[in-house]
């Protein structure tokens, strides 16, 4: 039941999404003016905000610009090396699940800024007590299951 629950809450901010941006393309459109159906920003914005695998198709598009016209292909660049950070509360709550402990107390030092941020996770430097600087990467929560959930309904 759990497990149903959980596919319910992805569908239902997919669906969110959506019609969030629903409304805002049937503003400019209907009430607002003259523009293409979705622009090239709202789509990634809304790739984004989608996250798992539907961000991981919007970079996939990005390298095909054979398939999508000029000025979305160069928009959905930007999902390669600008995706955002992972929120820092979430990164607290991966290390306690996984640790017990917060970042700060497994690594002599743990750098809150992320130095890189993709869309199944994100990497931090830090220091193991030795003095050894090291990588570490934290995946997106609820990667995989939003990732397996979006391939069935991308799939469609």
């Amino acid at each position: 039941m759990t497990r149903f629950f959980e596919r319910l809450g992805r569908y239902f901010l997919i669906f969110e999404v959506l019609v969030d941006y629903g409304v805002k393309v049937f503003w400019h459109k209907f009430l607002g003016g003259r523009k293409p159906f979705i622009s090239p920003v709202e789509l990634r914005e809304i790739l984004e905000d989608l996250g798992g695998g539907f961000l991981k198709f919007g970079q996939m598009a990005a390298v095909r610009p054979d398939y999508f016209p000029r000025e979305y292909s160069r928009e959905l660049l930007r999902l390669l090396d600008q995706v955002p950070e992972i929120d820092p509360e979430y990164v607290d709550k991966i290390f306690l699940s996984e640790y017990g402990k917060k970042p700060e107390k497994v690594f002599a030092k743990f750098e809150r800024a992320s130095i890189s941020a993709a869309s199944f996770g994100q990497v931090h430097r830090a220091w193991l007590e030795s003095g050894e600087k090291v990588a570490v990467k934290i995946q997106r929560p609820f990667m995989a299951e939003n990732f397996a959930l979006d391939a069935r309904f991308i799939s469609f």
